[in-house]
């Protein structure tokens, strides 16, 4: 249908998780897909933000070392 909408994210450059209106990003600029999660590549804030489908909501994903 050639039709392309926003479903994660609010527009606004930013480094905000939450609710998929909600949250901002810095470039993002990959995505892989793995049981019913984004896995975003956002390039600017140098992180991994996981986005949700079922919930709809975006969490930056920490990795514990050690």
């Amino acid at each position: 249908t050639r039709v392309c909408r926003t479903v994660f994210g609010s527009g606004a450059v930013g480094n905000a998780d939450g609710d998929g209106a909600r949250a901002s990003f810095a470039e993002p600029g990959g995505v892989s897909v793995h049981r019913g999660k984004l896995y975003i590549a956002d390039t600017n804030n140098h992180a991994v933000r996981v986005a949700d489908l079922a919930r709809g909501t975006v969490e930056t994903l920490y990795i514990k070392e050690g």
